[in-house]
């Protein structure tokens, strides 16, 4: 039977989409996402995932007197050497097509793995040396603990995920931060399994108010910490509460002939915590409280496994302490869940989440801005006579106000103008009367914000259309109708959070963005990024595909609300550059010691950036 499900397995296990799973930018990300995951990846990765389990419980029957555990352990350091390779090595060395020829060799050696080690089990339990019936390594509990394997694997799940989302909205959007708290997920494994001296308990559990504590004081000062402190907080809290799930789970593992049906359940806790992050929070909190109501959830679950083994034995001292402790870190724990409800009530105007992250619409003083986690995605001052002064990243130096200020000294006529990002709309203040400006916007729920809170759009000069979904695919749908006319200027503005998705730097979108672009316009790049220098991708850009690019800087005037910021502009027109490049301070070619760099649909490499 498992020969059969790894040969599925096998010749499902080309990963890449055809060409005809191209989504259309409309669907629901998430059940999209989930189809072609399931489609492209999920018979491979059954076939793996239910593999790990069955030969340990082989192992089990052919090496009697040997705990497989450990090999649970060895399991996890793989998986940790290839979340660090891929980053690292891989996708730097790497296009994507020769990725999915070493994906598939890799697990055609796997498929002859399997088939070896079948044959060993096969011939060890033929062995008349070897009984099936030996007596099996015994775990060091005993007793029905399904529901407290499945709740602590889920609480576990629920710490990484939340903390991850933490982290890269909250803290610093930089580009594979994920990896380290994975890393330190499943390090807390390779140590709570490799050893049984690994995970001392009494010691764990009696740092519970100290990690109580560390959660409320990140949750309500740490935004005034260094990124650095704060990473380090937060890191070493999702340490602490994986070594406490996982060493639990360690601790109460069954004898190895249940040892796949306990598997079974911690992998069925780790999906119902995974989705209960990724699904079903997003649709019922308005904020990311699902990160203390984890810590709550840990501590009440822990409460519950202690009261369990409470007796009046000779362990009475040292259970009652360790219950203490798990008291005031529950309460400490509900209390920041609830404290952070209320704060975020209170200080946000307006917050909602969809699939793409936390959006909240803050009024402070005379102005109000839209944030995406703490990226403030535009401002705009309340006073009814400065609101549509242009602010935030578009002040009168900005790429788009110095790329249509060029076109309108050249031309009088009135201008098409696409912009790929719609944050609050200020983009908008840019139009003229008869032009045309048409936003491209995947998140519906910033397009509802910009409508409702901001009045950039319904005050705009121009004729203002949006378009939601995918703005590339979009793009690339309009460059195949030859009766849709060209744009006189195409803004790139979108941003992730401070993320700029990929997909919208490859040398195949940008040569999408000129099929819309006239010849004598221009395409304007937002590049301002805390984590990211955009300059050598923009510079390569320009050079592969023949166009001068301008860089453009602006500086911050506190008194207009506009901030410094990093543009970049790219047009094949010596007329339209030259009038551009009158208009502001720029760069023929920016200040960078690296070597420019192109960004393709095979292939990109974030730490080159």
């Amino acid at each position: 039977v498992h020969l059969l499900i790894v040969s599925v397995g096998l010749t499902c296990a080309r990963v890449l989409p055809d060409p005809a799973w191209m989504p259309t930018g409309r669907e629901w990300p998430t059940g999209n996402l989930l189809v072609i995951l399931l489609v492209h990846l999920g018979p491979s990765f059954f076939a793996l995932a239910a593999t790990a389990p069955l030969l340990q419980a082989w192992f089990a029957r052919c090496y009697s007197g040997q705990s497989p555990y450990p090999l649970y352990a060895v399991s996890n350091g793989g998986s940790i050497a290839a979340v660090l390779a891929y980053p690292l090595i891989v996708e730097p060395l790497w296009p994507l097509h020769h990725q999915e020829l070493g994906w598939f060799t890799g697990f055609a050696l796997f498929f002859v793995g399997s088939v070896y080690c079948c044959q060993r089990f096969w011939r060890g339990n033929e062995d008349p040396e070897v009984s099936p019936n030996t007596h099996l390594v015994s775990g060091t509990t005993s007793g029905n603990n399904r529901w407290i394997w499945f709740g602590l694997s889920a609480v576990g799940s629920v710490l990484l995920v939340a903390t991850t989302a933490q982290v890269t909205e909250n803290l610093a959007a930089a580009p594979l931060l994920w990896v380290i708290p994975l890393c330190l997920y499943l390090l807390s494994f390779v140590l709570c399994f490799a050893a049984d001296t690994a995970y001392r308990r009494s010691f764990w559990l009696s740092l519970a108010p100290i990690a109580a504590v560390g959660v409320a004081l990140q949750l309500g000062m740490g935004h005034h910490w260094p990124i650095g402190v704060q990473l380090t907080v937060v890191m070493s809290l999702l340490f602490a509460g994986c070594m406490v799930c996982h060493g639990e789970l360690a601790r109460l593992r069954p004898a190895a002939d249940r040892l796949t049906g306990y598997y079974l359940l911690i992998s069925a806790g780790g999906a119902a915590g995974g989705a209960f992050v990724a699904l079903i929070a997003p649709l019922v909190f308005v904020d990311l409280w699902e990160y203390p109501l984890g810590w709550a959830g840990l501590y009440t679950l822990l409460l519950a496994v202690q009261l369990r083994e409470r007796d009046r034995s000779s362990q009475f001292q040292r259970l009652d302490r360790i219950l203490v402790l798990l008291s005031f870190g529950w309460l400490i724990a509900v209390g920041s869940f609830v404290v952070d409800v209320v704060v975020d009530w209170r200080n946000a105007s307006l917050t909602t989440r969809d699939f793409y992250g936390r959006l909240a619409v803050s009024r402070k003083n005379d102005k109000q801005c839209l944030f995406h986690g703490r990226i403030q995605h535009g401002c705009q001052w309340l006073d009814p006579k400065r609101a549509l002064e242009p602010t935030t990243y578009y002040g009168p130096d900005s790429g788009i106000a110095v790329g249509l200020g060029a076109l309108r000294d050249l031309s009088g006529n009135p201008l098409r103008i696409g912009v790929i990002g719609l944050g609050a709309g200020a983009c908008a203040v840019w139009g003229a009367p008869g032009d045309e400006m048409r936003f491209y916007e995947l998140s519906p729920s910033v397009v509802r914000l910009a409508r409702q809170e901001f009045t950039f759009l319904s005050r705009a000069r121009a004729e203002v259309t949006i378009e939601i979904g995918d703005a590339r695919l979009a793009l690339e749908r309009e460059a195949s109708d030859p009766s849709e006319p060209r744009f006189d200027l195409l803004v790139l503005d979108a941003f992730l959070g401070d993320a700029v998705p990929l997909h919208l730097l490859t040398r195949e979108a940008f040569v999408t963005y000129w099929k819309r672009v006239k010849s004598s316009g221009a395409v304007v790049a937002h590049i301002s990024n805390r984590h990211l220098d955009l300059e050598p991708l923009m510079y390569g850009m320009s050079d592969e595909l023949g166009h001068t690019a301008l860089f453009l800087y602006t500086d911050e005037d506190r008194t207009t609300m506009t901030y410094r910021s990093r543009w970049v502009l790219f047009s094949g027109d010596s007329q339209l550059i030259n009038a551009a490049r009158a208009r502001t301070r720029s760069m023929e070619k920016p200040s960078f010691s690296a070597d420019p760099i192109v960004f393709t649909d095979q292939f990109s490499n974030l730490l080159a950036l």
